[in-house]
C-alpha cells in the first residue's frame, strides 16, 4: 500500500476533509494534499502531527513509511 492510500484511509475513517486535517496537523491543506499524492515526502515534525490526528502510533506511521520507500 502506498502511504498516501494509507493516508487517505485513515482520514477518510474518521470522517474528515483535508482542510480539518490540516488544521489540526497544522500545515498547509497542499502540503498534505501532495504528502497524500505521493509528490513530497513527509519529513520530521510532521509524522508526529500526522499520527497523532489519524490515531496512529509513530512507529506504524515509520513502518508504512519505510515499506513505501523499499
Amino acid at each position: 500500500m502506498k502511504l498516501g492510500d494509507f493516508l487517505i484511509q485513515k482520514r477518510l475513517a474518521k470522517r474528515m476533509g483535508q482542510n480539518e486535517a490540516a488544521d489540526l496537523m497544522k500545515i498547509d491543506r497542499s502540503r498534505l494534499s501532495r504528502i497524500e499524492r505521493g509528490t513530497v515526502k513527509i519529513y520530521g515534525d510532521e509524522i508526529s502531527k500526522v499520527a497523532r490526528v489519524l490515531d496512529i502510533s509513530e512507529i506504524e506511521l515509520l513502518r508504512i513509511i519505510n515499506e513505501c520507500q523499499e
